[in-house]
């Protein structure tokens, strides 16, 4: 049916009637394209309404005020650490400059992280001043904006604050020194990371740390005291040098370790909440 010829039919049926008749065109035909405002004028609410608009799966695909609301074309989401994978839809054949995207994590991001859509080639998330992100800026499950300029996407959301110098982020909730503290008692040490602002690093927070950077084992010169359960009068935990629990034998890295008496001199991690 023509144009012109469905609004002569719409007028002469009446507001109720024509939306019917526009209904039906419109399931058939699946979209319009006006070229001029349309006014919907029943004298009830349930006149003034068309429903039924699916969302896009095709980028010229018409997108309904309900689509736009729950951004269905521009929100995805992403899994992946170093990668950010995740998918648009409908799939974009290429990334526009200006796309606001709003993309939810399913994990912490991991050390300048890149994000990749619809098997797109990945591109960097940077944040003020081009700077790549630090592992933990993104948290599971908390939608983040960004917006792509053409070359990186740049983040728009806030993120959590970053580390004191001579500290790295590990996951999103604490950081740890990147280096090791000179030796020293397991007391001492104790007291030198309170003084700094923060607390001996945990056993998990130290082998979280060694296994998830990867430059992290190499600043590891000797055992380092960590904070654990079994320590006590006589035995302090050591990581990083020992034994190895699944049972290797003696050897160093993340997983190797042992214990000394606390009075001995070892060095140490410091870690604090971010």
């Amino acid at each position: 049916m023509e144009w012109k010829a469905f609004i002569r039919r719409w007028r002469s049926r009446g507001p109720a009637t024509g939306l019917a008749l526009f209904l039906a065109c419109a399931a058939t035909m699946a979209q319009w394209d006006l070229g001029t405002s349309l006014n919907l004028s029943g004298t009830a609410p349930d006149d003034r309404q068309v429903l039924g608009v699916a969302d896009p799966e095709q980028p010229d695909d018409a997108v309904s005020l309900g689509s736009a609301r729950r951004k269905t074309s521009t929100r995805s989401i992403v899994s992946g650490s170093f990668v950010l994978e995740g998918d648009l839809t409908p799939a974009p054949s290429d990334l526009v400059p200006g796309m606001v995207l709003t993309i939810v994590p399913l994990e912490v991001n991991a050390p300048a992280p890149t994000l990749a859509l619809n098997g797109l080639t990945g591109r960097p998330i940077l944040k003020g001043d081009g700077i790549a992100l630090d592992a933990g800026d993104l948290r599971p499950g908390v939608p983040v904006r960004v917006i792509f300029d053409g070359t990186v996407f740049q983040l728009v959301s806030a993120t959590f604050l970053g580390c004191s110098s001579g500290y790295v982020p590990v996951t999103n909730t604490y950081c740890i020194a990147d280096q090791p503290g000179e030796a020293a008692t397991f007391y001492d040490a104790i007291a030198a990371c309170g003084a700094q602002g923060g607390r001996l690093c945990t056993i998990s927070e130290w082998s979280h740390a060694c296994s998830s950077l990867p430059w992290f084992f190499g600043t590891v010169t000797q055992a380092e005291w960590v904070d654990h359960a079994a320590n006590n009068n006589t035995g302090a935990k050591l990581v990083g040098v020992g034994i190895d629990g699944g049972g290797v034998g003696e050897g160093s890295g993340c997983e190797f370790g042992g214990q000394s008496p606390p009075t001995n001199l070892f060095p140490y991690r410091c870690c604090y909440n971010r």
